[in-house]
């Protein structure tokens, strides 16, 4: 392994395709403190990224992206509990705002295939004629 070659941590310098669950980890991390100015704290971080895992095998990398962008600027944290970890997003949030995530993914979808040209449609008689 060279030197240069980026680690899956690294996230920031990563394509989204290419992140796996040390990448996602890194990411809540940073994201965490850059949201509610503390550190992250995972309930186990083994088993944070089996969850994690399975999230990104059920729906991908980009939609794992989203739903944690979303559940982030989202959620409000209170005084008892005043940051969010994984655990406690997949298990309580999930409901809430992988919904709206999904949603919002379909509809850029159809959006995007709405704008694609149409094949032009010609009868047999029309295409000889071209002929």
């Amino acid at each position: 392994m060279s030197d240069n070659k980026l680690k899956s941590y690294e996230w920031q310098w990563l394509e989204i395709s290419k992140w796996n669950t040390r990448s996602f980890q890194a990411y809540l991390k940073d994201r965490h403190k850059e949201v509610y100015g503390i550190d992250y704290v995972p309930r186990s971080w083994r088993m944070e990224a089996g969850m994690i895992k399975n999230f990104i095998n059920e729906h991908g990398t980009e939609v794992l992206r989203e739903f944690i962008d979303e559940c982030l600027s989202s959620h409000k944290p209170t005084k008892q509990y005043p940051g969010l970890n994984f655990w406690f997003i997949y298990t309580y949030l999930r409901s809430q705002y992988l919904p709206r995530v999904l949603s919002r993914r379909r509809a850029e979808k159809e959006k995007r295939r709405k704008k694609r040209p149409q094949p032009l449609e010609m009868s047999r008689e029309d295409l000889r004629s071209l002929l």
